[in-house]
């Protein structure tokens, strides 16, 4: 998380302040993508030049994301653009996602925030958003327009894995290369037991949050601790 450090007036280092956090999870223009041709095996896609770090802990292929720089290489942040390998970290490990930092934690569990739209959507496929920690989770509501129409704060105890959301491909009936693919959906969700699991090129985490509380984080206490939850990302088995 980025900010000016430059003597301000109390307004104008506000405004500064919410403009200037970025969030860690977020791709940077000067970032480039890392390369990785995809193509249809009999029993699933693969990468050309595969490495054992681009399969997850049930065979899923993982998408690359991009390249990390220096920072004074970076460039400008893509706050619409989110870099999926960092986001997956975030949640596997309960990662804030705007810091890095471990996110927070009391007794009633683990801290997230989304829009309301996210919230609903999350109920019915999963959460795929990494968690935050409380300042951070205060200050995005101050930051992000999205989550001041409306969001949903919430502290879940149990953190389970249940499979991830990316691009769904198929072979592509070429017989010039029968190694060619085509996307056969995008944003699609895959439980672990799916059978179409190994033709999902992976770019977000799945996971099942339960015994959920939701919070009002102008009211949330005690005040979050920075230890890793003791149940923290489960695997599906």
């Amino acid at each position: 998380m980025a900010r000016r450090t430059d003597a301000e007036s109390p307004d104008s280092a506000k405004r500064t302040k919410l403009l200037d956090v970025v969030p860690w999870i977020v791709v940077w223009t000067g970032e480039p993508a890392i390369p990785g041709e995809i193509i249809a095996r009999p029993n699933g896609i693969a990468y050309v030049d595969e490495l054992p770090a681009d399969r997850g802990r049930h065979g899923e292929l993982l998408h690359r994301g991009v390249r990390p720089v220096q920072d004074d290489q970076r460039g400008k942040p893509l706050f619409a653009d989110i870099n999926h390998a960092k986001e997956r970290r975030a949640l596997r490990l309960l990662l804030c996602q705007v810091c890095a930092k471990p996110a927070g934690r009391t007794e009633a569990g683990t801290l997230w925030i989304l829009t309301v739209d996210a919230y609903e959507k999350a109920l019915e496929i999963g959460f795929s958003q990494a968690p935050v920690c409380l300042p951070c989770a205060r200050l995005a509501v101050e930051l992000c327009p999205r989550l001041r129409a409306g969001h949903v704060a919430l502290r879940a105890k149990e953190i389970r894995h249940i499979g991830v959301v990316g691009t769904l491909c198929a072979p592509n009936p070429n017989p010039l290369n029968p190694n060619e693919i085509r996307v056969a959906a995008r944003d699609y969700a895959a439980y672990f037991d799916d059978p179409l699991l190994p033709w999902v090129l992976a770019s977000e985490i799945r996971v099942e949050l339960s015994d959920v509380t939701v919070v009002d984080l102008d009211e949330d206490w005690p005040p979050a601790t920075n230890r890793p939850h003791p149940k923290a990302a489960t695997p599906c088995t």
